[in-house]
């Protein structure tokens, strides 16, 4: 489990002309287990902000040439989130309102109490590691469809992710492109200790191979073409909670030999750099790729693989889930006409039904984005599953839900005869009996859509013939939504003016 101690870690910058004073406060801050950087003058702790990492700063007002205040104010565009404690041996009230107003999370009169200023050091670092969790939140405007489903593989899921996040082993999650990996590495990162720490995410199959590297590590200034500044890496980045490594599997070789040094002892050097650099991270990765397959062809480490493997959990494709779409669904509709300031929209019992039965190469994600085509292109509230296949042709393709839902509407319109009539059937679609089109010399049967297709049309002539043009009462007689039926007939050509003649 992780440490109350660890999480305290943090780069601070000490800005004081007075070398006595920086280094009594640097032994102080390093006692605790802070890394501690020290400036004499405020020109220095610039470059030294652009050119390093600090997660609180101290400024001493009274500095040669550029005062602490006029640092405070230069600085807080470009590091609008590094909290800032200033100190004064001179103090005064004015002075202290003044830093206040500037953005200085708290002032100081020296001689300074130690107890004091690691109080406010620690409430100034937790502050601004909450502000960073809620912007995240807010940012990706995650929904935590982890928990939406009642499945049986759900719930086993649940409870592992739950087992799990009581732990700081590594876990390796395992699943298909688009079920949701990345959000069940973000459910347990937040139901862990280190949850009001950062969630830091790299995906290794989106960044060139040469560059994976720098991107986990980072590098230091003049590292290669291009490095005109120090930046930190992932693992840094991360640090004191969770670095998901999505589709591990797609890191060279190289790149997995120096992740998993870093991974077994906690330490690594930046790109270009000497110094060794202490992590304090959980590391969760992800592959939809089969990791012993990829060992087998000697593209992916077997010790990096069991480095890795300690708890394994696998997210369930959509396809064998599919009660929890009556619930995704809703969900994704609700939560993309919110997002579009548009008109909540429903799915019909059939429209739902539909969705269940299609196979789902894409998982949730393929869910999520037709609910949100829906929202933007349909002007329908109520959602039918002819109003589905209008706009997500995608349901269409072979072996999905419409091949499936054809043969059942071939089932309920009867079983054909011999000559192709239909038989057992009631209402206008019994009245619609069509004999199927006898094939043409040296052709095959005849086209099963274009039987179809002259059988819906026979009903719906039939079905407005009988309700005298009353579309509502046709719609009605043909189960389905008066709105869908003015389609089918504008589609299938069909005006009053030809029935009554």
């Amino acid at each position: 489990m992780v440490k109350d101690q660890e999480l305290k870690r943090g780069t601070i910058l000490i800005v004081d002309d007075e070398e006595e004073i920086r280094r009594s406060l640097k032994g102080m801050l390093e006692d605790e287990g802070f890394t501690v950087l020290t400036e004499g003058s405020a020109e220095d702790a610039i470059r030294s902000l652009k050119d390093t990492h600090a997660d609180l700063a101290l400024f001493d007002i009274y500095l040669p040439g550029m005062s602490g205040l006029e640092l405070l104010k230069k600085i807080k565009p470009d590091f609008p989130e590094l909290p800032v404690i200033m100190m004064t041996g001179q103090g005064s009230y004015e002075a202290a309102f003044t830093a206040l107003r500037h953005g200085a999370y708290d002032f100081f009169e020296k001689p300074l109490s130690p107890e004091r200023l690691i109080v406010s050091i620690n409430n100034a670092l937790q502050a601004a590691r909450i502000k960073t969790h809620r912007d995240e939140l807010v940012r990706i405007e995650r929904e935590d469809f982890t928990t939406i489903g009642e499945s049986e593989p759900m719930r086993k899921l649940k409870q592992e992710i739950e087992k799990v996040s009581s732990s700081d082993s590594k876990v390796l999650i395992v699943g298909e492109n688009g079920s949701g990996k990345e959000l069940v590495a973000r459910a347990i990162h937040d139901l862990s200790a280190r949850k009001d720490f950062p969630f830091v995410k790299i995906n290794c199959a989106a960044i060139p191979k040469d560059l994976v590297e720098s991107e986990l590590f980072g590098f230091e200034k003049g590292a290669f073409t291009g490095a005109a500044q120090s930046k930190r890496g992932k693992l840094e980045l991360a640090d004191g909670g969770t670095l998901f490594m999505d589709e591990v599997a797609d890191m060279s070789l190289e790149a997995q030999a120096k992740f998993l040094r870093a991974a077994e002892f906690s330490e690594f050097e930046r790109v270009g750099g000497t110094k060794t650099i202490k992590f304090n991270v959980r590391i969760i990765a992800a592959s939809n790729k089969d990791l012993n397959a990829e060992m087998e062809k000697g593209t992916f480490r077997e010790d990096l693989y069991h480095r890795l493997n300690v708890l394994v959990l696998e997210v369930p494709p959509l396809r064998e889930r599919k009660d929890d779409i009556s619930l995704l669904a809703p969900h994704f509709l609700k939560k993309s006409s919110h997002d579009n300031a548009k008109e909540e929209k429903r799915l019909s019992p059939e429209a739902l039904e539909f969705l269940k039965e299609y196979h789902w190469p894409g998982n949730i994600r393929q869910l999520k984005n037709l609910m949100e085509r829906i929202t933007i292109m349909s002007d329908l509230t109520l959602i039918s599953r002819e109003e589905l296949l209008t706009l997500c042709p995608d349901l269409s393709e072979p072996g999905g839900a419409r091949a499936r839902s054809r043969d059942a509407e071939t089932e309920q319109l009867g079983a054909r005869q011999p000559g192709g009539a239909m038989a057992g059937v009631s209402g206008p679609w019994a009245r619609a009996e069509v004999a199927a089109p006898e094939p043409a010399a040296g052709e095959g049967p005849a086209d099963l859509k274009s039987t179809m297709a002259t059988a819906e049309e026979r009903a719906i002539r039939e079905a407005l013939a009988q309700s005298s043009w009353n579309v509502s009462q046709a719609a009605r007689q043909l189960g389905i939504d008066r709105v869908t039926l003015h389609k089918k007939m504008k589609k299938l050509g069909i005006e009053k003016k030809i029935l009554d003649g």
